[in-house]
C-alpha cells in the first residue's frame, strides 16, 4: 500500500512539476492597442509607438516617422508592412514596404514586453530582439 502511495506522490509531483515549466502564450491583448515607446539602437533616441489594433504609428520629437500595416495572425503575433506614410516610395523603399516583418510576442510583464522581429528576402535576413516599453 505505501509503495502505491509512493508512486501516486511522484506522478503527482512529476505532474505539477511539467506544469509549472511549461510556457504558456502570453496574454497579448495588452498590446493590441495602447501607447508604447522604445529606444532605437541605430539613433539612439526613444520612439513613441501608438497601435490601434490594425495600424501603428512611430513617432519621433513630436513627428510622425513611419506608419505600419498590422496583420494579426495568431494572439501573439503579427506581420506588419512598414512605411505606408509615404505614397512616393523609391524602387528600394517600395520593394521593402511590401515584404511583412514577421513579430512574435515572447514575453509580457507589468512595464514591458520582448518581442522577436524577422523579415527575410532573397538577398536579406533581418532578425532582432527588442523590448517594447508600456507608455503610462
Amino acid at each position: 500500500m505505501s509503495v502505491n502511495r509512493n508512486i501516486w506522490v511522484l506522478i503527482l509531483s512529476a505532474g505539477f512539476f511539467m506544469l509549472s515549466c511549461s510556457q504558456s502564450e502570453p496574454n497579448c491583448t495588452l498590446i493590441k492597442r495602447g501607447h508604447f515607446y522604445y529606444f532605437s539602437k541605430i539613433l539612439r533616441d526613444k520612439v513613441l509607438v501608438e497601435r490601434n489594433d490594425s495600424m501603428q504609428s512611430e513617432s519621433r520629437g513630436g513627428k510622425v516617422v513611419s506608419k505600419s500595416k498590422i496583420l494579426w495572425k495568431s494572439n501573439c503575433s503579427y506581420e506588419m508592412y512598414v512605411n505606408l506614410l509615404n505614397d512616393n516610395l523609391s524602387k528600394d523603399d517600395s520593394i521593402f514596404a511590401s515584404i511583412p516583418i514577421k513579430v512574435e510576442i515572447v514575453s509580457i510583464t507589468k512595464g514591458f514586453y520582448v518581442c522577436k522581429s524577422s523579415m527575410k528576402r532573397a538577398d536579406l535576413s533581418i532578425e532582432m530582439k527588442d523590448t517594447i516599453y508600456f507608455d503610462k
